[in-house]
């Protein structure tokens, strides 16, 4: 079922996902394989990447997980125990998809270059996991695993050339 919502502003648009495989992904809306195929490296560095969809590795292997989508310069949060950075852009339309395997939902953002931040938090309590993605306007964004959990390696030897789709 895809879920249109109005654009993205500096407010947090927030929603529930149900994922599953480890994975959460945003791409442009309408590609044709819209998910990436998943090496070793890739598991091990937390994301998967191609210029018009990029796939992080969340903390839970399936489940719901609130979800929120920011598009400004936001910090870091310290609550985060896995933030990964990747550059994605957006087309002209300005549709995204936030996606898993089983679920999409539908944005409209601004087009342009962003750097895309990845956002994971521990559940704590009986709360569902979150997830922040935050769009940064950048033109030069760079691949950083800027912090690490012990399921992650952050190295500099980061796998950035295109994914192949799956």
């Amino acid at each position: 079922m895809l879920f249109r919502s109005a654009m993205i502003n500096a407010r947090m648009t927030s929603i529930d996902l149900d994922v599953s495989y480890s994975q959460i992904a945003v791409f442009m809306s309408g590609l044709e394989k819209p998910f990436n195929m998943w090496t070793d490296h890739h598991v091990r560095q937390g994301f998967s990447w191609r210029p018009e969809s990029v796939a992080f590795r969340t903390i839970e292997e399936a489940g719901q997980h609130m979800v929120e989508l920011i598009c400004s310069d936001v910090e870091v949060s310290n609550d985060a125990v896995r933030v990964i950075q990747t550059p994605f852009e957006v087309s002209q339309d300005g549709w995204i998809e936030v996606a898993s395997i089983s679920e999409s939902k539908s944005f409209k953002i601004p087009s342009g270059k962003y750097a895309l931040r990845f956002e994971c938090f521990p559940r704590v309590g009986s709360k569902i996991p979150r997830i922040r993605l935050l769009f940064s306007t950048q033109d030069n964004a760079l691949f950083r695993v800027i912090r690490a959990d012990p399921e992650i390696s952050k190295t500099d030897d980061l796998l950035v050339s295109p994914a192949s789709p799956a």
